[in-house]
């Protein structure tokens, strides 16, 4: 399924069967949830999905879902119940809301930009490092990273951030020095938040 140009859904979206949604360059705007069989049924391109609703939204795909630029422009919370990847040369462009990752993984490669202009990200998953995003530099201008899974987690070092939270329970670290924090660090609930020698 190719769409002719630009298109907005209303509702939710659902790619089944197995059918494969062609994006090319196109952008989708979605005030709904976005539900796939498998990263199959996307072919992503260069193209733009934007979540945009003020409710809840979700991404929903069996065995995780490939995005080349996902933006989130409103202040509904967007909720991951499926693993999602920004591709090479694409970015993830947070500007409103919440981005609540939970325990899956979501992050990108070394080419794929780190863009947060606003908002909150919550990342709950737990012995790794996070956020899983491997660019360097981070573009963040504004906005939230919060850690708050139930255990030990671990902050990615070399980095500039703007706001962060440690939330829930368990020890937070940070893998190496981080370069510069322009904002507020919040520790709450029973977190310890480790800094070792960095």
């Amino acid at each position: 399924k190719t769409p002719l140009g630009n298109f907005a859904v209303d509702e939710d979206i659902t790619i089944a069967g197995s059918a494969v949604l062609v994006m090319g360059t196109r952008t989708a705007t979605i005030t709904g949830d976005w539900t796939s069989y498998g990263q199959a049924g996307l072919n992503e391109g260069t193209s733009t999905v934007n979540f945009d609703s003020t409710g809840a939204q979700s991404i929903n795909t069996t065995g995780g879902e490939n995005f080349y630029i996902l933006r989130k422009s409103s202040t509904g919370t967007l909720t991951l119940n499926s693993n999602v990847n920004i591709v090479a040369g694409g970015n993830l462009n947070m500007q409103s809301g919440i981005i609540d990752a939970n325990t899956n993984t979501f992050g990108g490669t070394a080419t794929s930009a780190f863009n947060m202009s606003g908002g909150t990200i919550r990342l709950a998953k737990l012995n790794t490092t996070l956020p899983e995003f491997l660019v360097t530099p981070y573009n963040l201008t504004a906005g939230t990273i919060e850690l708050d899974g139930a255990g030990t987690q671990t902050l990615r070092g070399t980095r500039d951030y703007r706001n962060l939270t440690f939330s829930n329970s368990g020890t937070k670290g940070i893998s190496s020095t981080i370069n510069n924090i322009t904002g507020t660090v919040t520790v709450a609930n029973s977190v310890i938040l480790d800094v070792l020698n960095n």
